[in-house]
């Protein structure tokens, strides 16, 4: 069997380098080999820092049976949805449009023109209550390709036809040549009043768990609640009249629960700075420990332009100054805190790693979500009393996530002039404590590959900060990770 991904440029590629599946990269021989053999084509997309990717693969793509029947019966194509992602973009619509929801890995199986006619996610490797195991769909699709061929031509040439239909009424619903009509306050002041709808009060956030980080929408929000004014919430002026009435305090709300949450939860990295992909849980606690560099480049964003909003209210007097001092104090520290962990991801290239692996190798060697960012519940107890910004909440894999309650409860405190429970000398050496148990830690994989939308991403970002906290360090990373993507990118090819 000839490995055709040894020598991939992709990190995803090369984690499956050695599996026994005969892997083709994304290219026309494999859809041509699909052709000539009278198979259909699987194609299995992730990425190289995905949880649910890793455990897929080692479940069933490390399987020697499963291998065998993915090579008799199918060309599998692994597709590294960074590296290609209008291909990733394309199958993803279908999985939505099949399936009502999307996610990664994404397993899609495709005829030979790679029209998709079947797609999903996960597949376990034995059934579950309401999921076929992965081996189960592999012969009853095979089954379908042998023996219905005009129902497989029929469910592709309709989906395509749908998508197609899609970008179609998309495109035509924008006026030629010119930029879509802005909307007006009427249609922002309703704009927060839907988000509200799906608004957790209690945590923050839209919509149950799992809980990403809304971070467009919260810089949306803070700029809703800077134009229109927040009335009695912290000064800074009066609100609009009509619709807008009162719907810069809501959005000021809703910026302020979903920010100190995510501030004080486990998805947000205590010790080191930065924030993972998302929240397994409502509140916060339990993340998802994957670390992507655009949802960081847009946490600094979303906290630079909160910052500048509390430090308006704050200096506008009135009943609310002192709390919008404090929330001011949260977002400042969340800014300076993530761009100093990112600052730590720069590659030898001069550019921002992609991504930080969830998983990574726990004291008995076994590749483990969280082991390097969780403590044991005993060395919690032992080394943090009560008291610590760092306390324990949530499980994964028996272990403790860090999370600090502490912040939560300095904004709700009624009491004057108090230090932020950030700082102090014992919070440091608490911090070194927790640094000193990971460096005994393997570190997760680092996925560090340029992206480089992302590495834009974050070169804005930088900029923004360095102009609002007036830190010249700020602008010199961006302008040396600008300059090296104009060394390193072909911009002229796109």
């Amino acid at each position: 069997m000839v490995n055709r991904l040894r020598d991939a440029s992709s990190p995803y590629l090369r984690q499956h380098a050695d599996n026994p599946v005969d892997w083709w990269p994304w290219c026309a021989e494999a859809f041509d080999e699909a052709r000539s053999r009278d198979v259909p084509v699987l194609v299995s997309i992730g990425y190289s820092t995905c949880h649910w990717c890793h455990v897929m693969a080692a479940e069933s793509f490390a399987d020697p049976e499963t291998a065998a029947q993915l090579n008799a019966d199918y060309v599998s194509i692994k597709v590294d949805r960074e590296e290609l992602p209008t291909v990733d973009a394309y199958y993803m619509d279908a999985l939505q449009a099949m399936r009502g929801a999307g996610g990664w890995p994404m397993t899609v199986i495709a005829d030979h023109d790679g029209r998709p006619f079947f797609t999903g996610t996960y597949f376990p490797p034995r059934p579950r209550p309401g999921q076929p195991a992965f081996r189960q769909v592999l012969s009853a699709v095979s089954e379908t390709w042998k023996t219905e061929r005009d129902r497989v031509d029929g469910i592709a040439s309709h989906l395509t036809d749908a998508l197609a239909s899609v970008h179609e009424k998309v495109a035509a619903s924008l006026p030629a040549g010119t930029a879509a009509e802005a909307p007006g306050a009427e249609e922002l002041a309703a704009a927060v009043e839907m988000l509200e709808g799906t608004f957790d009060s209690r945590t923050g956030g839209f919509g149950p768990a799992p809980k990403f980080p809304p971070l467009m929408t919260i810089i949306q929000l803070v700029t809703h609640a800077a134009r229109v004014g927040v009335g009695g919430s912290g000064g800074g002026g009066d609100s609009g009249g009509g619709a807008e009435a009162g719907s810069g305090a809501r959005a000021l709300r809703m910026v302020r629960t979903t920010m100190s949450h995510i501030a004080a939860g486990g998805m947000r990295d205590q010790v080191e700075g930065g924030i993972a992909r998302y929240s397994v849980d409502g509140q916060w606690h339990v993340p998802h420990f994957e670390k992507m560099l655009y949802d960081n480049a847009l946490y600094i964003r979303a906290t630079t332009a909160w910052f500048r909003l509390e430090q308006w209210l704050a200096g506008g007097g009135g009943t609310g100054a002192q709390l919008a001092a404090r929330y001011a104090a949260l977002a400042a520290r969340e800014a300076r805190e993530t761009i100093a962990y990112l600052r730590t991801t720069l590659t030898p290239e001069g550019t921002f790693a992609a991504a930080i692996d969830a998983d990574s190798l726990d004291d008995h060697g076994r590749s483990v979500e969280g082991a390097y960012y969780t403590v044991a519940a005993a060395d919690m107890q032992d080394a943090f009393p009560t008291g610590s910004l760092f306390t324990a909440a949530g499980r994964v894999e028996g272990r403790s996530v860090i999370t600090a309650p502490a912040i939560l409860d300095w904004l709700d405190s009624a009491q004057d002039a108090q230090t932020p429970p950030w700082e102090g000398e014992q919070v440091e050496a608490d911090r070194q404590l927790l640094l000193d148990m990971r460096a005994e830690r393997a570190f997760p994989h680092v996925d560090d590959k340029t992206v480089t939308e992302w590495n834009a991403l974050a070169v804005t970002a930088l900029a923004e900060a360095a102009l609002v906290f007036a830190e010249p360090d700020y602008a010199d990373t961006a302008r040396e990770v600008f300059t090296a993507l104009l060394a390193t990118a072909d911009l002229p090819a796109g």
